[in-house]
């Protein structure tokens, strides 16, 4: 069962450390996330970012950008990206805190800490669009 969002056109930003090595699971949530009406820029390592633009997974709703393992200021490249977009909320995984909240931290936005490489991608999307609630 898909719940629809009472704040729709969301952009949201989840931040996902590729060292965990399950980088790729996040796409199940982000293709949640964008099938609610959201807009997802997802944050990550250089060669998952490579890997989900070459199999052709990224839509026109959501953008993935590699700049978390190769980059001395991760959350800089990621404002410097979203600087005309800015998300309303950013999301991500315990791995990524640091960067997540330094990139939140930096515009004042909300943040929230969720699986999101959890197996239940609609439990997660559904937690994401309760702090959407809140703000």
């Amino acid at each position: 069962m898909i719940v629809e969002s009472s704040r729709q056109g969301c952009h949201i930003a989840i931040f996902a450390n590729p060292e965990r090595g399950r980088g790729s699971c996040a796409v199940e949530v982000i293709e949640e996330l964008v099938r609610r009406g959201h807009r997802v820029t997802y944050i990550t390592g250089a060669d998952v970012a490579y890997n989900l633009t070459l199999a052709g997974v990224v839509g026109p709703s959501w953008f993935v950008v590699g700049c978390l393992d190769d980059s001395s200021a991760p959350a800089a490249v990621a404002r410097g990206f979203m600087e005309e977009d800015q998300p309303q909320l950013v999301v991500y995984d315990a791995s990524a805190r640091a960067t997540a909240r330094g990139f939140a931290g930096g515009w004042g936005l909300p943040s929230v800490c969720v699986a999101v490489d959890h197996p239940d991608g609609v439990a997660t999307c559904a937690a994401v669009e309760a702090c959407l609630r809140e703000y």
